[in-house]
């Protein structure tokens, strides 16, 4: 029962997220932002620019926005980085949350 659970979530993730890239909402390449998913890449930006790292935007994330993180990714665009974080919230919606990758979370 519980497999067959999880499997209906994902399945509810994926097609979610497929109508969202389908509608625009969420873009695999966003053309106002260079993005850089491959962590062995964007780590050095992080260390050149002295950005807040990775992992404590994630921890940062925990406390701000419910559920589960399913990607992040450092985007730039003349010369401004920004964390763009993909979540699965609980109740069940995808959302593509921003955060300066300076000051995250700050109000």
């Amino acid at each position: 029962m519980m497999m067959k659970m999880r499997i209906l979530v994902c399945a509810c993730a994926i097609g979610g997220l497929m109508a969202l890239i389908a509608s625009g909402t969420v873009g695999l390449a966003s053309k106002e932002l260079d993005c850089v998913e491959d962590w062995s890449k964007a780590g050095p930006i992080v260390r050149e620019h002295s950005l807040v790292a990775p992992k404590t935007v994630l921890k940062l994330a925990k406390g701000k926005v419910p559920g589960k993180l399913l990607r992040m990714s450092l985007c730039s665009k003349k010369g401004q980085y920004v964390y763009r974080l993909l979540i699965y919230g609980k109740s069940g919606k995808l959302k593509n949350l921003t955060v300066d990758a300076e000051k995250p979370f700050k109000e």
